[in-house]
């Protein structure tokens, strides 16, 4: 599967509340995910592993309440090989 595809895919389980579905199904072990903060200055939080995914997925469940989500992407990143979505 492509990056594109993968994007694609990871955005459809994303709009249906469905993210564990997404982990399981399109994260690799190695998964390095990077977490722009809110400042210009700040450095990215950056989670290495599928550990630090299902981490990151338990303490957001726990401190947040999601009324709505609002997705937009994928974009394609330098090359075919990665994707942004916000």
């Amino acid at each position: 599967m492509d990056a594109r595809s993968v994007g694609l895919r990871l955005v459809e389980l994303a709009r249906a509340n469905q993210d564990a579905k997404a982990v399981e199904e399109l994260y690799d072990e190695n998964i390095v995910s990077i977490e722009v903060m809110g400042g210009a200055n700040d450095e990215p939080q950056i989670g290495k592993g599928i550990d630090a995914i299902y981490e990151k997925h338990a303490w957001w469940k726990s401190v947040a309440t999601v009324h709505d989500i609002d997705i937009e992407g994928p974009f394609a990143g330098n090359g075919d090989d990665h994707f942004v979505v916000r």
